[in-house]
């Protein structure tokens, strides 16, 4: 199963600047993919251990654009 996590507005403002599409819009975007078996929104940018383990994850991928997280 595939779990995609929307990072919030105000996160992603705080690691890269502003959005191009807001929050709900790329909920929306994410959901239509037909590979996409859950949706998970307002996770950290910068997601811990224990949040990939409670929500079961054997592997986490990450966009590769550049990018700032909160501690620089």
């Amino acid at each position: 199963h595939l779990i995609v996590g929307v990072v919030s507005d105000e996160e992603t403002l705080k690691a890269k600047g502003p959005t191009v599409f807001n929050c709900q819009e790329r909920v929306f975007m994410v959901q239509e993919c037909k590979w996409v078996f859950e949706v998970v929104t307002d996770v950290p940018y910068t997601p811990t251990v224990e949040l990939l383990d409670q929500l079961n994850c054997d592997a986490y991928a990450h966009g590769d654009d550049i990018a700032i997280d909160e501690n620089g």
